[in-house]
């Protein structure tokens, strides 16, 4: 923070070009771990939501199971389905999501 005062830069402008870059990764993978967390949200959806319409896929799955037994087959038809999203948005943010969660120093 010293060099970008040294060479005239705002606090916003060391904000806008030094930090966020490097937080980039860990601002990225909270976002993604967030989204996930949403994603998969159940009981919460299930209290809050009172129309089929707003609720999530989790809670729709629910209705392949019924009094006289589940439809295995339509119900991991609509997990795969339901999972291809989550999938896909981490092949994208792999790069963002493996930098944060080494910079973070977890072990896995």
């Amino acid at each position: 923070m010293d060099a970008a005062k040294i060479d005239g830069s705002s606090s916003w402008r060391f904000l806008w070009t030094v930090m966020v870059p490097l937080s980039k990764p860990a601002l990225i993978t909270g976002a993604l771990l967030k989204f996930v967390g949403s994603w998969n949200a159940f009981l919460w959806v299930l209290i809050v939501t009172k129309s089929p319409e707003m609720r999530t896929l989790a809670v729709g799955l629910q209705t392949f199971t019924t009094e006289s037994g589940t439809l295995y087959n339509l119900l991991m038809a609509a997990s795969t389905f339901s999972v291809i999203p989550i999938i896909l948005l981490f092949i994208f943010m792999q790069k963002y999501f493996v930098a944060g969660i080494a910079r973070s120093g977890l072990k896995g």
